[in-house]
C-alpha cells in the first residue's frame, strides 16, 4: 500500500513539475523542468508497476538534478538546496523497506536492495556531500578593504 501512495505521489509531482516546466519555458526560462517531470512521473508509474528500475531512474532524475543546478549556480547552498532538497529526501523515503519490500511480488520476505536501489542510495550520498562541500562554499563573498582615509 505505501508503494502505491509513493508512486502516486511521485506522479503528481512529476505532472506538476511537467506542467510548471511547460509554462516556465513558455515564458523564456529553462526547459529542464518538462525534463525532470516526466523523468519522476515515469518513475513514479514503474513503481506503481512493482519495477525495481523506477527507483535508478529517480536516481537519474536526482543526479541530472544535480548536474544541472551545479551548472546553473554553482555551490551556491541556498541555490543547491532550492533545487534538489525535497528530490533528496523522497529519495530517501524511496529505499525505506516496505517500499523496497513491495517492488518484489512476493513483499513476505525482507527487503531486497539491490542494484536500482543502491543506485538511488549512491546518488543521494554525492548529492548530500556536494551539498556539505557547497555550505562551506561563499560564492558571494566580495573582497575589498576600506582605506585609512576619511571622507570629508
Amino acid at each position: 500500500m505505501i508503494r502505491m501512495i509513493a508512486a502516486v505521489i511521485l506522479g503528481l509531482i512529476g505532472l506538476y513539475l511537467f506542467g510548471g516546466g511547460i509554462w516556465l519555458a513558455a515564458i523564456g526560462g529553462s526547459g529542464f523542468y518538462i525534463l525532470l517531470g516526466i523523468l519522476v512521473f515515469v518513475s513514479g508509474v514503474m513503481l506503481y508497476q512493482r519495477r525495481p528500475g523506477g527507483l535508478a531512474l529517480y536516481g537519474i532524475a536526482l543526479l541530472v538534478t544535480l548536474i544541472w543546478s551545479l551548472y546553473e549556480v554553482g555551490f551556491d547552498w541556498w541555490a543547491l538546496s532550492a533545487r534538489g532538497a525535497l528530490l533528496i529526501v523522497i529519495g530517501v523515503l524511496l529505499l525505506i523497506p516496505p517500499i523496497v519490500r513491495q517492488l518484489h511480488r512476493n513483499a513476505a520476505y525482507p527487503a531486497r536492495y539491490g542494484t536500482a536501489s543502491g543506485f538511488l542510495l549512491a546518488t543521494i550520498v554525492i548529492a548530500a556531500v556536494v551539498g556539505v562541500y557547497a555550505m562551506f562554499q561563499n560564492p558571494h563573498d566580495i573582497a575589498g578593504s576600506f582605506s585609512d582615509q576619511q571622507m570629508a
